[in-house]
């Protein structure tokens, strides 16, 4: 959708950076940051030793102070959504047709959606679409060996025929 938004002159997402630059980026301590993220739907179906991975990478020690701050700011991030590439589904349609070409989304995924996946079937027929059952847009840190079990199969047909 914001592909499309973009490539139609409209700017769909402004709520998105809105909320970077509204992100809570500081913690009194780890464990404040993961129970802050344990609460947040994006990471419910993440396991407690993963989003404790997460938090450990995501935060910094605050320099001379108590604390722990975002290693990635708010401002990085909200710049990261100004700056989405509006012509991907362009570009998709200009790959060779031998190109071997493989979709993996979250069926809970509010970013990759079922529209999107039609797209890419309608435009792209040619390539394996799965779709991970239950998984939200996150599945490589939820659900990474059912991420690999789609995953492998896939790559070890590719480079052994």
């Amino acid at each position: 959708r914001i592909a499309r938004d973009l490539e139609a002159g409209i700017e769909p997402r402004l709520g998105l950076i809105d909320m970077a630059l509204r992100r809570k980026d500081r913690f009194e301590s780890l464990e404040e940051a993961f129970e802050y993220w344990r609460s947040k739907t994006l990471f419910e179906d993440w396991s407690d030793e993963a989003l404790r991975g997460y938090t450990r990478a995501a935060l910094r020690k605050v320099d001379g102070e108590a604390g722990w701050e975002l290693a990635w700011p708010s401002a990085w991030e909200a710049w990261y959504y100004r700056s989405f590439y509006p012509g991907t589904w362009h570009h998709l349609r200009r790959l060779p047709r031998d190109m071997p070409l493989l979709s993996i989304r979250g069926e809970r995924s509010d970013t990759f959606v079922r529209e999107a996946e039609a797209h890419l079937e309608a435009l792209r027929p040619e390539t394996a679409i799965r779709c991970l059952a239950g998984a939200g847009h996150l599945f490589p840190q939820s659900a990474p060996e059912r991420a690999l079990a789609l995953l492998r199969p896939w790559l070890e047909r590719q480079f052994t025929t």
